[in-house]
């Protein structure tokens, strides 16, 4: 029997085996088109959410940096010692920036008006129908990002200023942060009141000194609630080293193309400095060994 012969052999028996079982077969059916669908819908939302240039202007000059290992594996998490290196030295980008994620804690909302302190003297409140918080406190998203982080990406705030116009002796002398439209109407209600007002992360106070645009969500897929300086991270963290730190590696890095070059001519200026920083990495980490840099277009598909 030829392999055509057996194929066919085999579809006419599926086929009768399939119409002889009408039960098993409507939901093989219903099964297979549920799969289909469930992938579909996973395939659109990862192509609209992660595979979205990065939210900046002229996205098509903005990149993602990444390095391949000696094992092979990629590694798209830098410590904060090595993104100002790339900062500092790499003349193929006009610009590189570092972000980082967290969870910090909101207390001390102290002069503003929010819809939490209205719901809490409704008479909803009053009745105690609010589930009430540890000492009133939640838990914001944060962002805590390079203070070039928005003038790389050339978005300027809704209202107020960014952190490289407030400048880094300002910064240092007066904590601040920026908060994210969506957060500001949700929380606040959209109070305008809430710029140069006080807030309290992880109990340090930060004084709110911009908006960031309606859905600005930069280098990732959701708007956080703040942006806050990565220099100033150590203030929420005192425990961490992590501005000092070589083998911390706490951020992902992304820059913009410098006019006239390429992704070729970038990826092996930045292959030559990773090369030069890895004597600077424990022995035992493996990018005190052979790396390569890796530039690709940018998008949000490296989330981890």
């Amino acid at each position: 029997m030829t392999l055509h012969e057996t194929v066919l052999q085999d579809l006419r028996y599926g086929t009768r085996t399939l119409l002889h079982n009408a039960a098993f077969t409507s939901v093989l059916v219903f099964a297979l088109a549920l799969g289909i669908g469930v992938n579909t819908a996973v395939f659109t939302a990862y192509k609209a959410f992660v595979l979205r240039p990065l939210d900046g202007r002229d996205p098509g000059t903005l990149v993602n940096l990444a390095l391949r290992l000696q094992s092979g594996a990629e590694n798209a998490r830098f410590s904060y010692p090595d993104y100002e290196a790339y900062r500092d030295h790499l003349r193929s980008f006009s610009g590189v920036i570092a972000v980082d994620l967290d969870q910090l804690r909101l207390t001390g909302v102290g002069g503003i008006v929010s819809q939490r302190s209205a719901e809490t003297g409704s008479l909803i409140g009053r009745l105690g129908l609010l589930r009430p918080s540890a000492n009133n406190a939640e838990f914001a998203s944060t962002f805590l990002v390079s203070e070039n982080y928005f003038s790389v990406l050339g978005v300027t705030a809704l209202r107020g200023r960014t952190f490289e116009s407030v400048g880094t002796p300002e910064l240092a002398a007066s904590p601040s942060v920026l908060i994210s439209e969506n957060y500001c109407q949700r929380r606040f209600a959209g109070d305008s009141a809430v710029l140069g007002k006080s807030i309290r992360l992880n109990n340090v106070a930060f004084t709110i000194v911009g908006i960031t645009p309606h859905n600005f969500v930069g280098t990732s897929v959701a708007v956080p609630d703040f942006w806050l300086p990565l220099s100033l991270g150590g203030l929420v963290h005192p425990q961490s080293n992590q501005l000092h730190d070589h083998d911390d590696l706490c951020c992902r890095v992304f820059g913009r193309l410098a006019p006239g070059v390429t992704v070729t001519q970038a990826q092996a200026e930045t292959t030559a400095l990773a090369s030069h920083l890895r004597a600077l990495h424990n022995a035992n980490s493996e990018l005190s060994k052979d790396v390569s840099a890796l530039i690709s277009p940018g998008s949000r598909y490296r989330i981890g």
